[in-house]
């Protein structure tokens, strides 16, 4: 009924605009993300990295980059607050293209850092497991 009152071509028209405006506001929320991870995500992970390590002395490396990458998932699980709060996002994200956060394919978004993601987590471990070995008197590649 709907189609026969609005017409075939107008929805499919609609539609097309729907899956672009998606798209766009998708790649908005890589453009945003990786700003953040650009921003802080090194600074925090190392952060974290201290004080885990600070509570559990006895932690292995590969225990904390576990530790390290469920936490930021988990953080990336709230990742939509985060753009909800932020009113340049939202002013674009409704006002023009006419969407909601939930219009927004996260996971697309999030699995597009995955590798890099992973990369600073690794580099983080190392950097904090070199250090913690230091840190205790135990050798270091210079002896």
């Amino acid at each position: 009924m709907l189609k026969q009152c609005i017409g075939d071509s107008m929805l499919k028209e609609d539609k097309r605009y729907q899956d672009l405006a998606i798209k766009v506001a998708t790649k908005m929320c890589k453009a945003h993300l990786s700003m953040h991870l650009d921003k802080s995500a090194a600074e925090g992970l190392l952060t974290l990295s201290a004080v885990h390590l600070t509570l559990f002395p006895d932690t292995d490396a590969t225990e904390l980059r576990k530790v390290l990458f469920e936490t930021f998932m988990r953080a990336m699980a709230d990742y939509h607050e985060l753009i909800a709060s932020d009113d340049d996002f939202m002013e674009v994200l409704v006002d023009e293209l006419g969407l909601s956060v939930s219009d927004i394919d996260f996971g697309e978004a999030i699995a597009t850092f995955t590798d890099e993601i992973s990369r600073l987590i690794s580099d983080v471990v190392k950097s904090a497991m070199e250090a913690d070995i230091t840190r205790f008197g135990g050798e270091d590649e210079n002896n």
